[in-house]
């Protein structure tokens, strides 16, 4: 079973991103993200391209090594796959990259997300499906925990709850 739930974003390449934390979901629910890596010793510059998978978008920016975090110009669109990919280009030396692939959130899912978090001391079980559908295991894990506390007897959210602490541990 695959793990979920670390604190750590997932990199692809020589680059060690900090944020955003994509370590539980590929789904971002800000539309104009902070990204944020690791410096590299012996940076020149950095080389920033954000692609759309539909290839409509490509962003082409530089900068400078003491800048390690990058933000679009202008909000994403919902609903679409992005690929961010860094080159570090190094004097002498070859060009690392790193890749971070990521998807906006559409507006319908940022949607229900909002309106399970408001309503999820209310309605436990109904926010944790929509919690799970969105790939938010912690939040579903939470959810569910309130909802075994009003059911403890209940062995349908105790099995839910065991297979979501699993998922995250």
């Amino acid at each position: 079973m695959a793990r979920r739930g670390g604190n750590k974003t997932p990199s692809t390449g020589q680059v060690k991103f900090i944020e955003p934390d994509l370590s539980e979901s590929r789904l971002l629910e800000e539309a104009q993200p902070l990204f944020k890596w690791e410096p590299v010793n012996n940076a020149t510059k950095y080389v920033i391209t954000l692609r759309a998978k539909s290839g409509n978008l490509a962003l082409v920016d530089e900068l400078s090594p003491e800048q390690t975090a990058y933000r679009p110009p202008t909000p994403l669109e919902r609903g679409n796959d992005y690929t961010l990919t860094i080159e570090v280009v190094r004097e002498g030396l070859s060009t690392l990259r790193g890749t971070l692939r990521f998807e906006v959130i559409s507006a319908d899912d940022l949607h229900d997300l909002r309106v399970a978090r408001a309503n999820m001391q209310k309605h436990p079980e109904a926010s944790g499906v929509v919690f799970y559908r969105l790939q938010r295991y912690k939040e579903a894990l939470t959810a569910f925990e309130v909802a075994q506390q009003r059911n403890p007897q209940d062995p349908e959210i105790q099995r839910i709850v065991e297979r979501l602490r699993e998922l995250i541990r």
